[in-house]
């Protein structure tokens, strides 16, 4: 059997186990998530679906707007969990994407599905937001979108944060919303430059949760609101130190004797920040301060992977790690962020490195917050990842 063959057999199975599913999964996952999800009008042309991101059911969510099937374009990460990856790659045929960059072959996959009639789905940020804001899309995607020849569909899911935040080990219930943004022909696209369809994809697509929970409070009710917060939020807006604070139930501590109640509207309590957002950006800036004064940043009880070819993890080393001079060191190992390829976040705390052609995973039994490390490489390095 020839290589098209085998790609167009792979589509028709994608397609049948996509108008298969969708109705059993989506429906059940829309209700348990309390998310009234918009469906698509009736369209001749096939279309790119791009989407915010905030939940591990985003792309159930999405199907459940779409009747007509799409592919997915999923991070490698995704396919790393032995035979259930490999029953979805068989399944469904989504397109993997290294987890911190749209590489060439990834664009080149998703242009050629665009050209050939697919529709494709893919969450632009590439990443769940941390403290409610839609993050970083790579600028890319209006170069994508424009050279796919299909028309464009913004989506936006609504109160994803609030129900489910990235860093929280409980779901929150208050209800969701999917909500159909604009739908761009390929004839405005055809005249539309790729900086007009990026700014377009941004603004469409992008959500503050908190500033919509000023504009009407609604309660996201749950158990222990509060815990893992510290793998979003290291420093001590109190004492000014990092990697002191720690979460139980509904409350957020620091060893200074700091004390935080995060509530149902998603605000902090008794601390100089209500939202989740302003703290993040303040604590950048004063990890920026921290690194230009020449201190270290330092986790022990953390493991070094590296990543084979055919997705699977192997251990290879095991302990402290450190950032100091710009340089993360894992015992033999260390890693000079602006030498680095890329880096990215993968659900809660697992980071991922791609260094000198190979991709390396830091992750720990405890609660990490390797979101600092991010955004100390962006502050070194000057690049923007989320």
């Amino acid at each position: 059997m020839n290589n098209v063959t085998k790609k167009d057999m792979s589509l028709k199975r994608a397609n049948l186990f996509y108008r298969l599913l969708r109705p059993v999964v989506s429906v059940p996952v829309a209700l348990w998530m309390r998310c009234s999800c918009e469906k698509l009008p009736e369209m001749e042309e096939n279309y790119l679906f791009i989407s915010n991101h905030n939940t591990d059911v985003d792309m159930i969510l999405a199907a459940y707007s779409s009747p007509r099937p799409m592919r997915f374009v999923g991070s490698e990460h995704v396919f790393q969990k032995g035979w259930p990856s490999r029953l979805l790659m068989w399944a469904l045929s989504p397109i993997v994407r290294q987890k911190g960059c749209l590489a060439s072959s990834t664009v080149m996959n998703i242009t050629r599905a665009l050209r050939k009639g697919e529709n494709i789905c893919i969450f632009a940020e590439g990443n769940r937001s941390y403290d409610g804001r839609t993050g970083y899309i790579i600028p890319s995607t209006g170069k994508l979108a424009k050279a796919g020849g299909a028309a464009l569909v913004t989506y936006r899911l609504e109160n994803g944060y609030l129900t489910s935040p990235r860093w929280s080990y409980s779901l929150r219930r208050g209800g969701m919303r999917g909500k159909v943004v604009n739908i761009y022909t390929k004839a405005q696209l055809a005249e539309m430059t790729a900086e007009q369809i990026y700014e377009a994809i941004c603004r469409d697509i992008y959500e503050d949760a908190y500033d919509a929970q000023e504009l009407a409070p609604k309660p996201f009710r749950g158990k222990k609101l509060a815990e893992g917060l510290e793998h979003t939020l290291y420093c001590c807006p109190e004492c000014g130190e990092i990697g002191g604070l720690y979460t139980k139930d509904d409350k957020l501590f620091c060893k200074c004797g700091m004390e935080a109640l995060y509530d149902q509207y998603g605000l902090l309590n008794g601390t100089k920040f209500s939202r989740v957002s302003h703290w993040n950006d303040w604590q950048k800036q004063k990890l920026g301060e921290y690194l230009d004064g020449g201190r270290e940043i330092r986790d022990d009880n953390v493991s070094l992977y590296r990543i084979t070819p055919d997705h699977r993890t192997e251990v290879v080393c095991s302990g402290e790690m450190v950032l100091s001079d710009g340089r993360l060191t894992f015992g033999e190992y260390s890693f000079p962020l602006d030498e680095l390829d890329g880096v990215a976040l993968c659900g809660r705390a697992k980071a991922v490195l791609m260094y000198a052609g190979t991709h390396y995973e830091f992750r720990s039994e405890k609660r990490l917050c390797s979101l600092k490390y991010i955004h100390a490489y962006e502050h070194i390095t000057g690049k923007r990842v989320i």
